[in-house]
């Protein structure tokens, strides 16, 4: 009844968009996986889903012991079909018996927190510390890069599980399209095992954001504290000076703050992000932000050459600063201007995207905005 097959394809086709444009497999490779007969089991497992809603993708999440979450997921898979989204694009959702929500874990960057028990069959059934924990975050995710970021997201979890990248093409051995008919979409759904090695569940692939890992029972599975969540956007860890003609943005998750800028004619949008130190690689942040403006990739070198990548003093330091425009002729083009300042904790994105014009127009804001950043310590 449930199973990895075909028509998972659909879902892409259908949900996603067209697949992945930048992530080219010459269509004469074949590439095969052999095992082999003395490799150790796997001693851990990931089981997540991505489910989009509007401008949003849901991500939900465990990872631990193989034998906790294959008792699991039954359950995982009957909770996903009970989701449905409030007028505000809020998910809700039914809980299985004994799972529990766990308010002390909400925040930073998780929308929730589910704690699920270990299977009465199980050794360390009753004992809290055993409960596996089922993370649930958002991101915002432009339809335009849909296709782009659902590849990145799924091949960084089978990074941390130790597993190879896959190719579009492989997509559909790999994962399951799960019909949602309380939220009128589908999840893909996901499934790996392999030894756990922690990391960024979602890196700055995603419109500039990564999701907030599953930590687990088993201190061995936990992921890496390399990648820290953003802080409440209450508790900013910076003042700015904000230009009067910017107007309060839609804030949350792991935007910590997030301003509209222009008119129904001209609209842009400047977000502020901190993530893990270890997503602060200038080259493949700047690929990814060309992308989303179906601009070539350049390498460092040819950004600096062609004037692309500059720097901007922040706090007496320079922090890489891109400027970046659709190609020329381009219908409606678009620009982006981004400001990736490297701290000790984490490494903070300023950027301002929306129509060409007005990007161009803000740019004198935007630059003394990130100047006026001034941390509290």
């Amino acid at each position: 009844m449930y199973g990895r097959r075909p028509s998972a394809l659909v879902f892409f086709a259908a949900v996603w968009g067209l697949f992945l444009t930048g992530c080219k497999e010459p269509e004469t490779i074949t590439r095969y996986r052999v095992p082999t007969p003395d490799q150790p089991p796997p001693s851990a497992r990931m089981l997540a889903a991505i489910v989009p809603h509007g401008d949003q993708a849901w991500f939900f999440k465990t990872v631990g012991p193989v034998a906790p979450i294959a008792d699991a997921k039954p359950a995982f898979l009957t909770f996903l079909q009970s989701l449905e989204f409030s007028a505000d694009g809020q998910p809700k959702w039914e809980l299985p018996a004994d799972w529990k929500p766990d308010p002390s874990a909400r925040g930073l960057g998780r929308f929730a927190t589910l704690r699920i028990p270990a299977a009465a069959s199980l050794p360390k059934a009753g004992n809290p510390a055993a409960d596996l924990e089922l993370a649930v975050s958002s991101l915002p995710v432009p339809t335009e890069r849909r296709d782009d970021l659902l590849l990145q997201n799924i091949n960084r979890w089978r990074k941390q599980m130790g597993q190879e990248a896959l190719f579009k093409t492989e997509l559909p051995r790999e994962t399951t399209s799960l019909p949602l008919p309380k939220a009128s979409v589908s999840a893909l759904v996901v499934d790996f095992s392999g030894e756990f090695n922690g990391g960024p569940a979602l890196g700055p692939a995603t419109a500039g954001v990564p999701t907030a890992g599953a930590p687990t029972a088993d201190p061995a599975l936990r992921p890496s504290s390399a990648v820290q969540p953003p802080p409440a956007a209450t508790e900013l860890p910076f003042t700015a000076t904000v230009p009067p003609e910017w107007r309060p943005g839609k804030a949350g998750g792991f935007r910590v703050a997030a301003y509209e800028v222009g008119d129904a004619s001209q609209r842009a949008e400047m977000t502020v992000i901190p993530l893990g130190p270890s997503s602060g690689d200038l080259a493949s942040n700047m690929q990814r932000w060309q992308g989303e403006l179906n601009a070539p990739p350049t390498s460092v070198e040819e950004a600096k050459k062609d004037g692309l990548l500059k720097t901007l003093p922040v706090e007496g330091a320079p922090a890489d600063y891109l400027v970046l425009h659709s190609p020329p002729g381009t219908t409606s083009p678009q620009a982006t201007l981004g400001v990736i300042l490297r701290r000790p904790d984490r490494v903070w994105y300023f950027k301002l995207k929306g129509a060409a014009e007005l990007v161009d127009r803000e740019r004198g804001r935007f630059e003394d905005y990130v100047r006026s950043v001034k941390f509290k310590s």
